[in-house]
């Protein structure tokens, strides 16, 4: 600690006892599957996560990984990547970040705004859409709350489902 606080740093308080921090080999699955994917995401986590499944990652200066990301533009350039790739991604973690800041308001501007740019965005035949998890307005935290998902597939069945939300998952 020493060295670090005469180096300028802050001085560490604790130690994460975890693995050593290197990658596995492993099986790249959309390689053995024969798909072409890629990720479109503004913070290092998911963009990290596409490198090491063997998915190209893909950012843009736009994207922020918060509540500034320019969600019209992702889904723009997951639509312009699906002219050579079969599965795009697009991760968006603002309404996350706004729920962990126990902003409600804040997520619906931010899942609204996601709306809008899906009603503009020139889609796929087929679209999913999901969450990873859901984190509580009220608590700030993740919870093992369900997650609304929903899949449009031009010439796909309808079901009777008549909203889309958390409530209704």
């Amino acid at each position: 600690n020493r060295a670090r606080i005469e180096a300028g740093h802050l001085p560490a308080d604790s130690i994460i006892c975890r693995g050593a921090g290197q990658a596995a080999d492993g099986i790249a699955i959309p390689a053995y599957l024969g798909l072409r994917c890629a990720m479109v995401a503004g913070e290092a986590t998911p963009l990290g996560l596409a490198r090491l499944m063997g998915v190209k990652p893909v950012t843009d200066e736009r994207f922020d990984g918060g509540m500034q990301s320019d969600i019209a533009a992702k889904l723009q350039l997951a639509c312009d990547l699906l002219a050579d790739h079969d599965l795009v991604y697009v991760h968006y973690k603002a309404p996350d970040m706004a729920a962990h800041d126990k902003d409600p308001k804040a997520k619906q501007a931010v899942i609204e705004a996601l709306d809008g740019a899906l009603a503009a965005a020139p889609l796929p035949d087929l679209v999913a859409i999901s969450a990873d998890h859901s984190t509580d307005s009220r608590l700030g935290e993740h919870t093992g709350d369900p997650v609304p998902s929903v899949i449009r597939a031009r010439h796909g069945r309808k079901d009777s489902c008549q909203q889309f939300g958390e409530s209704a998952a």
